[in-house]
């Protein structure tokens, strides 16, 4: 497979620590932009990753972000 970088904008999940009442004000998704060396690809999912290991094949930083997260996305040439 050819790795090629790609860009993404996604909406990721925010958390509050502790214990929350109804009415109580939420945290907002957070509007996210991530570039990396697409890894792998499903239909669930995307796999990107901040570097790769050139000598024996390993990613570093990597991360999953599901489809139904990612708003726009477009390939980066390098």
């Amino acid at each position: 497979m050819r790795h090629r970088v790609v860009q993404v904008e996604w909406k990721d999940a925010s958390n509050m620590p502790g214990w929350v009442n109804e009415g109580d004000t939420m945290h907002p998704l957070v509007h996210v932009q991530s570039i990396g060396w697409l890894m792998k690809e499903t239909k669930e999912a995307i796999w990107i990753s901040s570097g790769r290991d050139l000598t024996r094949g390993g990613w570093t930083g990597a991360i999953a972000i599901p489809k139904g997260w990612i708003k726009k996305r477009r390939f980066v040439k390098v």
